[in-house]
């Protein structure tokens, strides 16, 4: 909606103003104004002058404000000095290497009190819990088949199962809650047979100290099987979410992997299904989301150098994005994955916008081309940046962690994008040579050229064949001439005049 409001509304605004100012009318009360000096002439006053007096630039210098023109100055004198260029690649060299290392130990994951207001009570309470206390949490193991629990097999399983639980590094050994062992250290313990097994688990279970084992258990209605059970164990203090699914992928495997079956839960999990599934769907989405950059960059800049730019600078953007989120605290997560597809989107506005500049340049050396991509695209790619830093600052006061987080990503994808496209792309454009683009366009050239003279024979054919009047045609053409220079004549006095 935002490219089709300015192709449209926008576009159409514009040309309304541009008529406003050709016509010296005034910017609110569009009614026609003096110059400031005519009306100093009339003797108007100071304030009148200020405010009603006024005309429209005539040159490039009057349009342009201080900001249109440091990018001008500014950036050739950096890109196209040699002790500069070597300066801004080691810096970059640099920058790529800080990102590569920030995407190795990025953290993924999502604390909950990231999800609420900082003035919250519950906030205020999940920070205390953190700080204070330790993250462990109860992990299940469910037993779903109906085994015959008073076979001493059944109890070797389980137990096999729990022991090898134990040694992973995530699980304590010293918390065990089984209510198979506390049964079989109890009195009422009969395994003679199942039914007996079965009476005097219930008479343990009436034991006030024993009931809550009761919803470890579940028995037909009929009172002869065992259909389900579940022990618990506890894992270790958990540093971070990340080790969080560490534990629910390991803890799955060993479940898994058991001989008798059974699958493991735990209240965690319900959150920790995120944090195994974020960095490849991370991945995924913005790898589709490049291969769509570089497929409309096919179309719309039709070079393969310039191609190959266009999509190496997304790329070491997108990379910048990831790897400099480690070093501001930032987590990998579903709030950051949605950013991170939006920054792709406003990575490739500022590099192909100075890359579709140096392709139109028509100077015959790369220095040349450098320059006027600069002095094209220099002012709107600099004042699109800034203007959407400025946007965007107001977030990092929020106290809400998403709104935060929206502002550091998008402040990165601001910066290093204009990094590229106004530092990195015009060292690496002069690459493409000139040589190349002027052949396309002598190509263009000589394919009109070759249209007209096909055109003129055509034409000479149809006279030679007596189809046309080849004296009025010639009169036509005199009449022709005379109104072209006529005609070319009033654009130069009336252009003068405007000079």
């Amino acid at each position: 909606m935002c490219y089709f409001n300015n192709v449209t509304f926008y576009a159409a605004c514009v040309a309304i103003n541009e008529r406003r100012v050709a016509e010296n009318r005034h910017f609110l009360l569009c009614a026609k104004i003096k110059s400031k000096e005519e009306l100093r002439k009339d003797q108007r006053s100071s304030a009148f002058v200020l405010c009603c007096g006024g005309q429209g630039p005539k040159t490039r210098k009057e349009a342009e404000s201080l900001l249109d023109k440091v990018p001008r100055w500014l950036i050739p004198k950096l890109v196209l000095n040699l002790p500069m260029k070597c300066a801004i690649v080691l810096m970059f060299i640099a920058y790529i290497a800080g990102g590569i290392y920030g995407c190795i130990h990025l953290k993924q994951g999502l604390l909950f009190s990231q999800l609420i207001s900082e003035d919250s009570y519950f906030y205020k309470y999940l920070d205390w819990k953190e700080q204070h206390f330790t993250r462990q949490v109860p992990v299940s193991f469910v037993i779903t088949s109906d085994y015959t629990y008073s076979d001493p097999k059944t109890e070797i399983m389980i137990d096999a199962l729990l022991s090898r639980v134990k040694d992973n590094k995530h699980i304590r050994k010293d918390v065990e809650i089984n209510w198979l062992n506390t049964y079989i250290r109890s009195p009422f313990f009969d395994n003679s047979s199942e039914a007996n097994f079965i009476n005097g688990l219930k008479h343990l279970f009436k034991q006030a100290a024993f009931t809550p084992f009761e919803n470890d258990v579940v028995i037909n209605e009929a009172g002869t099987k065992i259909t389900a059970s579940r022990v618990h164990l506890v894992s270790r203090d958990l540093v971070d979410s990340q080790e969080e699914g560490e534990l629910m992928l390991e803890t799955r495997d060993l479940a898994d992997s058991a001989e008798i079956q059974c699958f493991v839960y735990s209240p965690l999990f319900l959150v920790a299904e995120q944090y195994i599934s974020t960095l490849s769907q991370s991945l995924k989405s913005v790898g589709i989301a490049l291969i769509a950059v570089f497929t409309i960059t096919c179309i719309f800049m039709p070079h393969p150098v310039l191609i190959l730019l266009v999509t190496i600078a997304v790329t070491s953007i997108m990379v910048g994005v990831f790897g400099y989120m480690y070093f501001f605290d930032i987590a990998l997560s579903g709030i950051t994955v949605v950013h991170m597809i939006m920054s792709v989107g406003f990575s490739i506005d500022f590099t192909a916008h100075i890359c579709h500049g140096y392709m139109i340049s028509t100077g015959r050396t790369t220095d040349i081309r450098v320059r006027e991509a600069i002095d094209r695209t220099g002012a709107p790619i600099f004042h699109g940046a800034l203007s959407s830093l400025i946007g965007i600052a107001i977030l990092a006061m929020a106290k809400s962690y998403v709104f935060r987080v929206f502002a550091a990503v998008m402040s990165f994808v601001l910066i290093f994008g204009i990094a590229h496209a106004l530092l990195l792309l015009p060292i690496l454009l002069p690459c493409i040579g000139t040589e190349q683009l002027n052949e396309q366009d002598d190509d263009d050239t000589n394919g009109r050229k070759g249209v007209e003279k096909k055109q003129k024979s055509k034409n000479g054919h149809a006279h030679q064949n007596g189809t046309d009047n080849p004296a009025a045609e010639f009169d036509n053409d005199s009449v022709d001439v005379k109104n072209g220079i006529s005609g070319n004549c009033e654009s130069i006095d009336e252009n003068t005049t405007k000079f």
